[in-house]
């Protein structure tokens, strides 16, 4: 597997997953968007040259990073993937001065929540109706070490 950066025709594909991952999958011009503002922020995990994953990541205020997406590809799960991802994604932030890193997730998705855990992501608390359908989101943070 490698994890590199993104790269415009990837775009398709990075859709493709995005749909077969999320109830409320971004738009591309979305996704266009925030590559625009944020190119080092969006990385691509490959198998054997076939794209199986990505992830959106980008520095926000207070040294805070903020993991806006990470998907991978229904038959590529729980191989790794999304572990490698994070863990780019983590290191990256880190170098650009994180000294924490936030993602939501939906509080139904228990599969998820306990991923992040396993990467010692821990909750801080609940953001009612923060998707589009109402459900509530549980916000979850790691924390650098000194």
């Amino acid at each position: 597997m490698r994890v590199r950066d993104f790269k415009p025709e990837d775009m398709e594909r990075v859709l493709e997953i995005e749909h077969e991952s999320f109830k409320d999958p971004y738009p591309r011009s979305l996704l266009e968007h925030i590559h625009n503002l944020h190119p080092d922020g969006f990385m691509i995990a490959e198998i054997n040259d076939e794209i199986v994953g990505y992830i959106i990541g980008v520095m926000r205020w207070g040294g805070t990073g903020h993991v806006l997406a990470v998907a991978v590809s229904p038959p590529y799960r729980r191989r790794g993937v999304g572990k490698s991802l994070m863990v780019n994604m983590m290191d990256r932030l880190q170098r650009k001065g994180a000294s924490r890193i936030r993602i939501e997730v939906r509080a139904s998705n228990t599969v998820a929540q306990s991923f992040y855990q396993k990467l010692n992501f821990r909750q801080r608390r609940i953001v009612p109706s923060y998707y589009s359908d109402g459900e509530a989101a549980i916000l979850m943070q790691y924390t650098f070490s000194d």
